[in-house]
This record gives structure tokens, C-alpha cells and sequence, in this order.
């Protein structure tokens, strides 16, 4: 009998980062196992799910909650994986995962509903839905993949804005840049949460918040700051041109400095 032959998924990944996002298949038997894993564990007890109805008790509720998942028009659902170097044996399998939410209805954006009553404004009626970040890593994974993965994530997002035509334009003249707001919740005792979100060029902007009205539960609400993330992803940009740099020059000693002309393909380098 011949073996079965198995789709590998796309992953893609901010260059230089370990971690990548790749989307979750619910017939794939480690993807399930790996996935009942983090939805079982503390952190999805404590820092994800509103009430015990959230958490799948069984595997085959896992798997029901997925597919339904695979039909939401404004909720998308992505691994997290590790690369190679991050994990030898195990890379491309699911480390966590994060949720993209912009839900819309006759009652419009609850992202941007949400937005609304926490910040105490309302946003201008062109405005772009608001879209709302949810993530959580698998117990046992390896360290420093969550922020490498938001930063894809948030890449996807500009991406997005970028190629699809907007009636929102920033009142300020200058480069055209994303302004979609997007935002997280961490609870108040979760550090390493804020920690992903702060390398990722989020910004804290309130705290003791109310996810839903009529809760007990508080949160701190944290919002991409756009020029932070663009800082975060040209300072990576650098650091992967001066590796690429290092290997081709033959004098690699401490004293070797290079120059770099901004926003130019060209470089000079020198001792």
C-alpha cells in the first residue's frame, strides 16, 4: 500500500524571525492533538476563555469547533509554527495559535463598537472595521515565537489595506501608511502577553477595561502603534542585509563597520 500523501501548508514568516503562521487543517491528527493541547491547558483557562462552555472537552468537539470555524466569514484562525532552527525536530507543527477577528453585523463592527466605548470617541463613519488580535502559545513550546508571529500577522493586515482601494485617508499628508486599528486584550496579570505585544509595536492605552459590558473580568487594551511596527520590521530588515554582508566579506573582525544610505538599495562598506 502505497503511503498517504499529505498537503503541505504554506508558511510564511517576517525574514529573520523563527516563528511563522501557516492555517490549521482539522482532518490533520497532530494538528488536532497539538491544538486539544493548548485548549486544555492553564493559559487557555486563565487568559483565553470567558467560561468552561469555551474550551472543548473532547478532541471531537475540537474538531466540530474548527470546521465550524473554516465557515466564519470574519474570523480566521492560524498556527503558529517554529522554524528549523527554532525547533530540529518539530518544525512547521502547531506552537499556538492566533485569532484575527473583524466582525460585522445589521448592528455593524463589534470590533469597532468595542473600540468606541472603551476609548470613550467614536470613529470617523469611513473609518476601517477595527480588527482584534487574540493569541495564546501551546505548553512546552519553544521561547520567543508569539511576537514573530503577530508581526506576520499584522504584515498580512498592511498588505491587505494596501492592494484594496480605501475611502479612509489620514488627515495628515506624507507617505500612504495602514491607520486600520488593530487591537488586543492581555489580562492584567498575564506579563508575558503584554511582553509579545509591546515587541510587536503595540502600545498600552488603557487598563482595568471591560472586554463586554456587563463583565467582572478587567483587561488591559493595547493598540498597534503603526510607526513602532514599521521601526520594528526595517530594524529586521537591516539586521538580515548586514548577516548577508558578513558572509560574503572576507575581513569579519570587530573593527568592520557599515554605512547604510536609507531607503536605497545601495551600501558602502568599509574597515
Amino acid at each position: 500500500m502505497s503511503p498517504e500523501v499529505t498537503e503541505i501548508p504554506i508558511i510564511t514568516s517576517i525574514a529573520g524571525e523563527r516563528a511563522g503562521i501557516r492555517v490549521i487543517n482539522p482532518y490533520d491528527e497532530i494538528d488536532i492533538d497539538r491544538m486539544f493541547e493548548i485548549e486544555q491547558s492553564e493559559g487557555m483557562r486563565k487568559n483565553i476563555a470567558e467560561s468552561s462552555d469555551d474550551i472543548s472537552e473532547t478532541k471531537e468537539d475540537l474538531i466540530t469547533w474548527m470546521l465550524a470555524t473554516k465557515t466564519w466569514r470574519s474570523t480566521k484562525f492560524y498556527a503558529v509554527t517554529a522554524d528549523k532552527s527554532a525547533d530540529p525536530k518539530h518544525h512547521g507543527e502547531v506552537e499556538g495559535w492566533i485569532r484575527v477577528d473583524r466582525k460585522t453585523s445589521r448592528y455593524g463592527s463589534e470590533e469597532r463598537h468595542r473600540y468606541e466605548r472603551i476609548m470613550g470617541k467614536k470613529l470617523p463613519d469611513n473609518a476601517p472595521t477595527p480588527i482584534e488580535l487574540t493569541s495564546i502559545k501551546r505548553p512546552g513550546s519553544p521561547e520567543n515565537l508569539m511576537a514573530g508571529a503577530v508581526l506576520q500577522i499584522c504584515h498580512m493586515i498592511a498588505e491587505e489595506d494596501t492592494k484594496t482601494p480605501r475611502r479612509y485617508t489620514p488627515l495628515s499628508k506624507g507617505p500612504i501608511k495602514p491607520r486600520r486599528i488593530v487591537m488586543a486584550y492581555t489580562r492584567r496579570n498575564n506579563p508575558s502577553s503584554k511582553a509579545v505585544l509591546e515587541n510587536s509595536g503595540f502600545e498600552h492605552v488603557k487598563e482595568n477595561v471591560r472586554w463586554e459590558e456587563g463583565k467582572k473580568d478587567s483587561y488591559d487594551m493595547y493598540v498597534l502603534n503603526w510607526n513602532n511596527y514599521h521601526k520594528i520590521i526595517e530594524k529586521k530588515m537591516e539586521q538580515q542585509l548586514l548577516k548577508r554582508i558578513e558572509t560574503h566579506l572576507p575581513d569579519k573582525g570587530p573593527q568592520k563597520v557599515v554605512n547604510f544610505t536609507r531607503l536605497s538599495p545601495k551600501f558602502t562598506a568599509r574597515k
